[in-house]
């Protein structure tokens, strides 16, 4: 009896074991996905900022030009997703390839004085804005 008593104690110390490893392996796997969620929704909204900035440094720096053209590269592919760029005439979108995060602005209001092609650009290769003054034409490539 004394031996039986010995397995069954054993048996109940390595399911308990057990399942405060699984639980506490559970809450690190969350915690982290909770983290690059977070991560991801965050450089979103940076790069729609930084996109935005560079929309208004090229309408503002060419005032006596016709045509303007700037080429950014995003450096960061945060929590190892890339983003695509989509410019829109309801302003500019940033969303994720393999999560549903997005982040929408509409471009400080440019997308009301100024005729926006609809483009898209992936953020792994260089985005290419164009600004075109005759037609008041602005768009991503």
């Amino acid at each position: 009896m004394k031996g039986q008593v010995l397995i069954v104690q054993f048996l109940l110390f390595f399911l308990v074991g057990f399942a405060v490893f699984l639980m506490l392996g559970n809450f690190f796997s969350l915690s982290s996905e909770s983290f690059r969620s977070e991560i991801i929704s965050s450089s979103a909204k940076l790069s729609n900022s930084y996109i935005s900035a560079s929309l208004i440094k090229i309408i503002d720096e060419c005032k006596g030009c016709d045509y303007a053209v700037i080429q950014d590269k995003i450096q960061n592919r945060s929590a190892g997703t890339p983003f695509q760029v989509n410019l829109q005439a309801s302003g500019l979108n940033i969303s994720t390839f393999f999560q549903n995060k997005f982040f929408t602005s509409s471009i400080h209001n440019l997308n009301t004085s100024l005729q926006i092609s609809n483009g898209k650009a992936p953020s792994d290769r260089p985005i290419t804005l164009t600004f075109n003054r005759t037609q008041n034409k602005l768009e991503v490539e």
